[in-house]
């Protein structure tokens, strides 16, 4: 049983990425926001990566589930906002960072904008050894962010909170591969604003393995 106080759920999708999924839980577990949870869905790894998650995560902040196939993101998403109680969720890919201010400063951002239903942030392109590499462009406003929804990946996957209540009316759709994240944002524009911070708060690792080309992520709850 989690408490209903919990406002923050974590959800990390894995597929074969035991090699940095300690990373990206260590990130988690640097959060100046500290009441969070993690769900992960070892999503057909061949590399029992939800070991690490067990090793790694608090007991009473970890809900772990795995699939016997693998089910690609959209399924591996969709499961984990399927098992997510929080009022907002967070999406960190298993080979990503996230800085230790974003949960806080995402959190506070939708609770002060109740038009707004998604938030990103700013990523950092971190290489295989975790050196920066650059700072990603972003577009901060709805009005700014929709018209190149279709055409580029203008906000990071990885880096989005959004409000529960948004899956009401759009959820990850497991036919889709490599664009699940766009057709994610496409369809949740029709229900929502969305917004992107002017701060960086997260760190996309640039690698062969990336999630555009194969499948891997984890979930966060937020909200009781």
């Amino acid at each position: 049983h989690y408490p209903l106080r919990r406002q923050r759920q974590m959800c990390i999708r894995d597929r074969n990425g035991r090699g940095h999924l300690a990373e990206a839980i260590a990130s988690l577990k640097a959060q100046t926001f500290t009441d969070w949870e993690l769900v992960l869905i070892e999503n057909g790894s061949t590399e029992a990566a939800g070991e690490v998650a067990v090793d790694e995560c608090p007991a009473e902040q970890l809900i772990f589930e795995q699939t016997a196939e693998a089910v690609g993101p959209g399924g591996a998403l969709n499961r984990a906002c399927q098992l997510a109680r929080g009022r907002y969720l967070a999406v960190l890919d298993y080979d990503d960072l996230a800085l230790p201010r974003r949960l806080e400063v995402q959190r506070e951002f939708l609770e002060k904008m109740p038009e707004v239903g998604l938030v990103a942030g700013i990523s950092e392109v971190i290489d295989q050894d975790g050196e920066v590499i650059e700072v990603e462009p972003h577009l901060s406003t709805h009005e700014e962010i929709m018209p190149m929804l279709a055409y580029v990946h203008v906000l990071r996957h990885s880096t989005i909170m959004f409000r529960r209540e948004l899956l009401d009316s759009v959820e990850y759709r497991p036919e889709m591969k490599g664009a699940v994240d766009m057709d994610f944002f496409a369809r949740a524009s029709e229900s929502t604003r969305m917004a992107c911070l002017p701060v960086v708060v997260g760190q996309y690792r640039r690698h062969l393995d990336n999630i555009t080309r194969c499948s891997a992520p984890m979930v966060a709850r937020c909200g009781g």
